[in-house]
């Protein structure tokens, strides 16, 4: 009996709580004993079968349906969704084939399955098998990676586990039985688990815990390690495959034997003699390479391929003996490499550079020239030229493990993730040890999106060197990234003992504490923070920053010191070009294009810019996250570029071909964005623009755009921008969406019948101690009332509750909202509320917008910087500035008073909505006139020669007769 059931049935929870497992199969025919893995579960399992034809009629099944296992590639994705909706309310895992590249026999292609099951909450968990066959038998030498296709695997998609608190306590249960004891996922169950004693104040992940401890099997499992595939010796597809497989990973010594041993099989196929040619080249076994092609060429006369390889290492390469041997060089030869390091290593690169091609002239195989020259073209930027050194190095040396390392660095940085992965991977067989090596296949994974997996590899350098401090920087970043908080604390604290002075590690210890609304010690930290920022020190990334000081120009130190650090300014691409279209080309950079609040700020704005005026171009460096607002996105523009796998020289030299006139940094220094593709300037005129508030301190970015209440003039040399003032607010709002006509009754949202509701759906760091002391004395001072907040993670909650008990107030009066299927349920449910409480000194910023739009009074404490006056700009804008506080003395006194003086209130209410009416906040096309007539201002200042300078947008019309 497993160590999940021996935990449930000693707990009692299977036979109170858990219910029985439905597990439905859909096939051709029924696979008995399918289903053993659940056996031992005391009967707690209902199965069913139903054949491809019964599909549609699923919903005869009188029992809901945790695991559905699909064993039919005749199954269509179209016919999967129409019955989705049927199942998905109780689905807690998902097993079916999928196709990783289009093909005739009907699998569901693996992306647009993803796709569809991610927008429904499941993410891919495991792959379980794959199918390997060759459809393409030789390997392209241009294009290396397309010999192998991989045609089908066995997968698995489960509940997307950072979701795992909208499942109730059963549902939990199932989920980790169904993770534990079918697909040997320890990891998955025991978080299953974790959220299931955070609802039911138990034990169980402990227990789980401590008994895999003690089981030795436990760490196999959870590796997700397959076995080996075994080739029989008489199999030509497996064994050429696999060859095709090893050479892409660059294991060439594997992938000559298997081609040879596939060649003997298969007397009479040119392509596996191409294949032993090409490897036997990489190997440098130049001799057997060309007898290799010439069998290829004589099988296959039209192999014009293989007699341009041949032709290439007999001209080329064989003449100078570079096949057989290094270089030994004479005394004069030493000296010159010696001198040409020298320079090398005093940054003296055309000197070394000449030196370097001297030698190589004289000797083509000498393998430190051809290394050094591939790192002086890395260093220049010019990769594929890097590349070809390095190739010719690698033909030399193959067991160099700083060669393989390099070469990862130079495929990362063209986004060929795959190829770096198995550079590095190539690196470390070399050498395990190489460091360096690890961390940048940590980096690569997380490009990927591939996080666990880059945790993982974080762990394995942190057990070989505990005290790697770029290890521990990255651990602490992916913990983040997993709202896994409290190890996230642990991490950076080891972080900043082990180098305190280590760049950003106590902003990041600190942004980690406020996260999880840890304040232990919070504030001699975040002193400690300010104190490094004044002193001009790498101590904390400025988003950060924005919700530790709320000194303008602190912020602006903060961003200048980031900024020379990650994005220095290099070759301008674009230098005074005058465009002649008619229509200005206006480019948005975003990641955010997507169901995120920017994308919901920024939609409507899109669609209404006039097109006989404008080219909008819309470049997204984020996830397809295949919602309706991406697709509402990729409508919008007149162009769409999906630019994640763009390498950012390349993408910026993309946007100077096609002459963008006003280029629009929509990110900032948020996730996902791309500050150095602006460092290149391909553009007359670049823009910070709504994503991020606060300064880039960047001198290649012209403008930001701004109104009179965020940036007011005496605050403006606090910006390395020049200010844009636009006439109401520099906040887009999309007149399209609506509010829910009705709202649930509050118990449904866990509030009380009665009483006074607070609200404040802000960011978790954006709360601190002094906000909360506020609100905790709000709550004693207004009898039966609530504070309503979003709910946070894990570590945030616990804290927060803590706090409040600290503080004199039951913590069950703190309650947590989750999250909502649309904008217009999320808008309907601050009807609920009574006020919204800002936060101080970084504001809400969309989400005082979307309070506004609901018709909810909000009380603000307005700061000097651009993060800590938003609220207090939108207050303005709709006429409610008796809102708006300078201090928390009155703020605590001003929302007292609204609490406990109904009619105070309700005249708010009233004056709100009244206002709203005339209020042009929520004019979609009337901002956007006044936005088109920044940009039209901008660049008629660059056309006629003249520098940036902050300027006021006079108010627009409110509409235009054309806008498409």
């Amino acid at each position: 009996m497993s160590s999940m059931i021996v935990i449930l049935e000693n707990s009692g929870f299977v036979k109170e709580k858990l219910g029985k497992i439905g597990i439905l199969e859909i096939g051709s025919n029924q696979k008995t004993g399918s289903n053993k893995s659940y056996q031992n579960l005391c009967n707690c399992t209902y199965s069913r079968f139903l054949k491809i034809q019964e599909f549609t009629r699923i919903n005869e099944i009188d029992v809901s349906i945790d695991l559905l296992k699909i064993d039919d590639s005749d199954l269509k994705l179209p016919d999967f969704e129409l019955v989705f909706d049927r199942l998905n309310k109780s689905l807690m895992a998902i097993e079916v084939d999928v196709s990783w590249i289009p093909t005739s026999c009907g699998i569901p292609f693996f992306s647009d399955f993803e796709a569809f099951l991610r927008r429904h909450s499941f993410l891919l968990h495991r792959i379980l098998e794959t199918d390997f066959r060759c459809f393409n038998p030789a390997i392209p030498c241009e294009k290396l990676g397309s010999g192998l296709q991989i045609v089908s695997s066995r997968v698995v998609f489960v509940r997307d586990f950072s979701r795992f608190n909208e499942l109730s306590p059963s549902q939990l249960l199932k989920l980790a039985i169904i993770l534990g004891e079918a697909y040997c996922s320890s990891d998955m169950a025991f978080l299953a688990l974790k959220e299931f004693d955070l609802q039911m104040n138990s034990q169980l992940a402990d227990l789980f815990q401590k008994e895999l401890a003690g089981e030795e099997a436990a760490t196999v499992a959870e590796s997700g390690f397959s076995e080996p595939v075994k080739v029989q010796p008489t199999d030509f597809v497996s064994l050429y495959s696999l060859g095709v497989d090893a050479f892409n990973r660059s294991n060439f010594s594997e992938a000559l034997d298997l081609f040879a041993r596939a060649s003997l099989l298969q007397p009479e196929f040119a392509q596996v003699f191409f294949n032993l040619g090409l490897t036997a080249g990489r190997l440098g076994r130049y001799s057997d390479a060309l007898n290799h092609l010439d069998r290829c060429i004589a099988l296959d006369p039209s192999f014009d391929e293989a007699r341009k390889i041949r032709k290439t290492i007999a001209e080329e390469l064989i003449p100078n003996n570079s096949v057989l041997r290094p270089s030994q060089p004479t005394t004069k030869y030493a000296d010159k490499l010696r001198i040409a390091l020298e320079f090398q290593a005093k940054n003296q690169l055309a000197e070394a550079e000449a030196i370097f091609l001297e030698i190589i002239s004289e000797d083509p195989a000498d393998f430190p020239s051809l290394f050094s020259l591939g790192g002086i073209e890395q260093n220049r930027r010019n990769p594929q030229k890097s590349l070809e050194y390095f190739s010719r190095a690698m033909a030399v040396k193959p067991d160099y493990p700083a060669l393989w390392y390099n070469i990862g660095v130079v495929q990362q940085s063209l986004k060929r993730f795959d190829e770096a992965l198995a550079s590095y991977d190539k690196a470390l067989e070399l050498d395990p040890e190489y460091s360096e090596v690890l961390l940048n296949r940590g980096g690569v994974l997380v490009e990927m999106n591939r996080h666990r997996d880059a945790l993982l590899t974080f762990e394995e350098l942190l057990r070989k060197d505990p005290g790697n401090a770029k290890a521990l920087c990255n651990r602490g970043i992916l913990l983040t990234d997993f709202k896994l908080y409290d190890l996230a604390i642990e991490t950076f604290a080891k972080l900043v003992e082990v180098d305190p002075d280590f760049d950003y590690a106590l902003g990041l210890y600190g942004f980690a504490k406020m996260h999880a609304c840890d304040w232990t010690n919070l504030e001699p930290i975040k002193q400690s923070i300010i104190e490094g920022v004044k002193a001009e020190k790498r101590v904390c990334k400025s988003l950060a920053f924005t919700a530790i000081s709320g000194e303008p120009s602190e912020h602006l130190v903060c961003a200048q010191v980031f900024a020379r650090h990650f994005f220095p300014a290099h070759e301008p691409l674009w230098n005074g070009e005058v465009y002649a279209h008619q229509k200005l080309k206006i480019a948005y950079v975003s990641p955010d294009f997507r169901e995120h609040p920017v994308g919901h700020l920024s939609a409507g704005l899109f669609e209404a810019h006039d097109r006989n005026r404008f080219e909008i171009i819309g470049v997204s460096l984020g996830i397809d996250d295949g919602s309706p607002m991406r697709k509402r996105m990729e409508k919008a523009f007149d162009k769409f570029v999906d630019a994640r796998q763009i390498p950012s020289y390349e993408l910026a030299s993309m946007l100077k071909s096609m002459n963008v006139d006003v280029l629009v940094d929509m990110a900032g220094y948020t996730a996902d964005s791309r500050t150095d593709v602006f460092s290149y300037r391909p553009v007359p005129v670049q823009v910070n623009y709504l994503g991020y508030s606060s300064t880039l301190g960047l001198d290649y970015i012209d403008y930001i755009i701004a109104d009179r209440h965020i940036i007011p003039k005496k605050y403006r040399n606090c910006y390395s921008e020049k200010v844009v003032y636009l006439p109401d607010t520099y906040m887009p709002t999309d007149s399209r969406v609506h509010i829910a006509a009705t709202t649930p009754p509050r118990p449904q949202y866990g509030l009380p019948e009665q009483g006074f509701i607070f609200c404040s759906f802000n960011h978790d760091y954006k709360i601190n101690s002094q906000i909360f002391d506020v609100w905790m004395r709000l709550l004693k001072q207004v009898h039966g009332s609530v504070l309503w907040l979003m709910k946070l993670n894990e570590s945030a909650e616990k804290n927060l509750r803590k706090e409040a008990e600290k503080r004199g107030v039951d913590p069950s009066r703190i309650v947590f909202a989750t999250r909502v299927p649309s904008i217009a349920d999320h808008l309907a449910r601050y009807r609920m509320a009574d006020l919204f409480l800002d936060t101080s000194p970084c504001n809400a910023h969309s989400t005082s917008s979307d309070v506004l739009r609901a018709g909810l009074p909000l009380v603000t404490c307005r700061g000097k910087a651009f993060a800590g006056r938003v609220a207090a700009g939108l207050l303005s804008v709709v006429g409610l500035e008796e809102l708006i506080t300078d201090n928390l003395t009155d703020y605590e006194a001003l929302a007292l008073k609204l609490a406990q003086k109904p009619e105070f209130l309700q005249k708010m209410k009233e004056k709100l909505v009244k206002n709203l009416e005339s209020s042009r906040l929520f004019d979609t096309d009337y901002y956007c006139r006044n936005l088109e007539a920044a940009y039209e201002e901008m660049i008629k200042r660059a056309r006629a020669g003249l520098a940036p300078e902050s300027f006021a947008v006079p108010r627009q019309g409110k509409t235009s007769e054309a806008k498409k």
